[in-house]
């Protein structure tokens, strides 16, 4: 490009020096050839060894003043001879007549010359004038010409403007369109990672409530089992306490007999006691009373494995929703509402996701900025739970 330029330049400027000579040459010979027409009618005589100058032939003789001769020393031998004048032919003195027919003819002459130089000047003002006007007319042409090649300019560069803000906005759409794409790409592989972590997770939680199911089993058999031994435990305690008894009862009767035999020869008045009455209310008190310890002990195991299982479950819920309060909390922009609070209802399945509803709120920024929290929140979720029913909870939200 430098090049082209350089080049273009050094032809301009040859170009330049080229037109400035024929311009020269040409007012030159313009003013050579005014000159001569000028001067055409004037001729200048001068006769030799004469001091009479004459002037346009039709003039009158003037007579030069003489000039002053040089004093200097002259030479003896470079004096040159003079030469002899010549025989001076002088005019004859025209007639009156002759000279008024003279001026009659030279005012006749200047009269035409003048009436030639009127038409002359008119035909150079005519020519000037349509030469002016010619470059009046090629002045305007070549505005016009400018001005449609500034507006084909200004044409040109607002294509050019519209072409590279169109070119602009294509490659922002472009930029944007790669954006999506790789915005939609990391959602999908969010989403995909976020399926496989749920998949994962619940996998591991049906794992976990299998094992948990195995384990139950496992204390109930256990429970049973331990209540079975203990059973059987105090079957064969009663049953030897039973056998105790008994042995008691029928030494007391060996005893009692061999008295009887023994003092069966005197004849004396004895007194009889009963010996059935207070083995019999003590065996039957005892009896009653170890029956019914047996069934109070299975009946409050049964209950005591009821009551774990509640507290169990009521500290999973409270354990699931105070896990939910504090995620509630650890909004961000709750500064931004400091002082402010709202009432919320949510229901949450056992997936985690959860629909939730605003009852209260102390300002509708608030609410605006907890519906787009919760959004966020829900895509995310809360975290599976085990009940089949889902939760309803009610949080009154206060923004620190």
């Amino acid at each position: 490009m430098n090049k082209i330029t350089s080049g273009i330049l050094a032809v301009g400027i040859y170009l330049g020096i080229i037109f400035l000579i024929l311009l020269y040459y040409n007012v030159h010979k313009i003013k050579s050839k005014n000159y001569v027409e000028k001067n055409a009618n004037r001729v200048t005589v001068t006769l030799v060894n004469s001091d009479k100058t004459v002037f346009n032939r039709n003039s009158k003789i003037s007579i030069p003043k003489k000039p002053t001769p040089r004093h200097h020393t002259i030479n003896k031998h470079h004096i040159v001879k003079p030469i002899p004048p010549k025989h001076i032919v002088k005019p004859k003195t025209p007639s009156k007549k002759e000279l008024l027919k003279r001026q009659r003819a030279i005012a006749k002459k200047r009269e035409a010359e003048r009436i030639a130089k009127a038409k002359k000047e008119a035909r150079k003002k005519a020519i000037a004038k349509k030469k002016e006007l010619e470059r009046i007319a090629r002045a305007k042409e070549e505005a016009r010409q400018r001005a449609i090649a500034k507006k084909k300019e200004a044409e040109r560069v607002a294509r050019a403007k519209e072409e590279a803000r169109q070119r602009a906005l294509a490659k922002k759409k472009e930029a944007e369109r790669i954006v999506r794409a790789k915005e939609e790409a990391r959602q999908r592989a969010l989403a995909k990672k976020k399926e496989a972590e749920r998949v994962a997770r619940a996998k591991e939680e049906a794992r976990q409530r299998a094992i948990a199911k195995k384990k139950e089993l496992e204390r109930i058999a256990r429970a049973k089992e331990e209540a079975r031994k203990k059973a059987l435990a105090k079957k064969k305690k009663e049953a030897e306490r039973l056998a105790r008894i008994r042995a008691e009862r029928e030494r007391k009767k060996r005893i009692k007999e061999r008295a009887k035999n023994l003092f069966s020869s005197i004849k004396t008045p004895t007194k009889h006691y009963s010996t059935r009455k207070e083995p019999r209310v003590t065996h039957q008190r005892s009896h009653i009373r170890h029956q019914s310890s047996i069934a109070d002990n299975i009946k409050n195991t049964h209950l005591s494995g009821r009551v774990s299982n509640k507290n169990r479950e009521r500290g999973v819920v409270n354990a699931y929703i105070a896990k939910v309060k504090n995620q509630l909390n650890n909004w961000n922009a709750q500064s931004d509402y400091k002082g402010q609070s709202a009432t919320i209802k949510i229901t949450i399945m056992n997936s985690g996701h959860f629909r939730y509803t605003v009852r209260h709120s102390s300002s509708g920024e608030l609410t605006k900025g907890l519906k787009r929290f919760l959004d966020q929140l829900n895509r995310i979720g809360l975290g599976v739970h085990r009940k089949s029913t889902p939760y309803i909870i009610e949080v009154t939200f206060r923004a620190r």
